[in-house]
């Protein structure tokens, strides 16, 4: 059997698939060690794996009230370039030194902004798959992302959008990808990175994209190494099932909208009282996610519920609505369960997801910084009497039966953790 590091980053959204994958390892017979956020604890035991902590709790909640971290521009900085990220690339790079001297058949899987796997994949040359959750980090020319400060237009020419890429990368990326390894990686004599996210966050090995192809077709200059898979679900769901209190709300009346603006949101008063507002005007019952209940207008009325925490998985088969930020596992839910969406994005993937869900005919877009009772009212009308959401909804929603995720990943890393490590590596 093999042994698997696994490394996320982020937020549930970004954590919650890894501890799924975990599990699943596990339960293939492999050995299975988590290295992430101490806020994710209790949910990592539940699934009854190995955890190391890695930046803890109260950090992390520390980082979720800086609105930055939900500014179009300023996004990237408040996460990529966090005041304690150049520390915990290097107290990454090392953790992942001593399992690997530890175990040098030891496979490393490191999410999007695990840098320090990347940095000890130049240095030891382990066995490192890349693993991304959304499309946008792949900076293609023949298929751009929406980016969150712009589109790019279809009809640019090719060497335009790689001017627009050379110039944000000139502007933003590099400058704060060099604060945060570029000096570590100069301390351990490594070659100078000309790309950080055209290159170097891809495995040239394996790298693991988790959205099927339908959602993001593969375009002619992405890195050989992508393989795509399909959309991980786990969300730590109660195996109680929902509460008391939640199911007889649900039948006390209409299907609810369900309302969540992530689970790192702290900042989202006003989304939330836009929500409450355009349910008032409908009018129609819904139920607000956060686990931060200073963001939830007071009083709530009657046809309104707050939970601080509810599976998705688990809820989402009574709502008539979703309205999220676009998040790609809050999505992704969405599409699962064949529900109509309103998508609120306001930084980082989130607008590219929201243009894929406009594109499936699935969702409207209201950008999060225009967002008010009024224009989501209207939206949710438009969901309502045009129908053709729910419909096209419904049909996606069938492009998930028989489909076994994290089965399709095992796959390719069991595989992947039989060939011989490398002697050398250097990007």
């Amino acid at each position: 059997m093999a042994e698997f590091l696994l490394l996320p980053f982020g937020s549930a959204g970004d954590t919650f698939p890894f501890i799924g994958l975990g599990r699943h390892l596990k339960d293939r017979g492999h050995h299975v060690r988590l290295l992430c956020n101490g806020y994710f604890r209790s949910a990592v035991e539940s699934a009854d794996l190995i955890m190391d902590e890695f930046w803890n709790k109260q950090e992390y909640l520390n980082t979720m009230e800086n609105p930055d971290l939900w500014h179009p521009v300023k996004s990237f900085n408040a996460v990529v370039g966090h005041p304690l990220m150049a520390r915990m690339v290097e107290e990454q790079h090392q953790y992942i030194i001593e399992q690997f001297n530890r175990n040098p058949n030891i496979v490393v899987v490191a999410g999007t902004l695990a840098f320090g796997a990347r940095i000890a994949r130049e240095t030891h040359g382990l066995k490192m798959a890349s693993v991304h959750l959304s499309p946008t980090v792949i900076l293609s020319v023949d298929r751009p992302p929406h980016l969150p400060t712009m589109a790019i237009p279809a009809w640019w020419p090719r060497s335009w959008v790689r001017g627009f890429y050379w110039l944000a990368d000139k502007m933003f990326i590099t400058p704060t990808m060099n604060k945060v390894v570029g000096a570590y990686r100069k301390e351990l004599v490594l070659p100078k990175v000309k790309n950080y996210f055209r290159d170097w966050i891809h495995s040239r090995e394996l790298t693991l994209g988790l959205f099927p192809s339908w959602f993001a077709p593969p375009a002619a200059d992405w890195p050989a190494s992508i393989k795509l898979m399909d959309f991980p679900f786990y969300d730590n769901a109660n195996p109680d099932g929902l509460p008391l209190e939640v199911l007889e709300f649900i039948q006390s009346g209409p299907p609810p909208i369900v309302v969540t603006f992530g689970s790192a949101m702290r900042v989202g008063a006003k989304l939330f009282q836009a929500a409450v507002e355009a349910c008032q005007q409908l009018p129609c019952r819904a139920i607000l996610l956060t686990p931060f209940a200073e963001q939830i207008p007071q009083p709530l009325p009657e046809t309104i519920l707050h939970c601080p925490f509810l599976s998705l998985s688990q809820i989402l088969p009574y709502a008539a609505t979703l309205i999220h930020h676009g998040g790609i596992g809050t999505m992704s839910q969405g599409l699962r369960w064949g529900v109509p969406q309103v998508i609120t994005p306001l930084a980082h993937d989130q607008f590219d997801n929201a243009a894929r869900g406009e594109a499936l005919g699935v969702s409207v877009t209201i950008p999060g910084a225009r967002l008010t009772g009024k224009n989501l009212a209207k939206a949710l009308n438009k969901i309502y009497d045009e129908r053709i959401l729910h419909k096209n909804a419904h049909a996606i929603s069938q492009r998930f039966v028989g489909i076994d995720t994290f089965r399709m990943i095992g796959d390719e890393l069991e595989q992947f953790a039989r060939r011989p490590p490398s002697t050398k590596f250097r990007t």
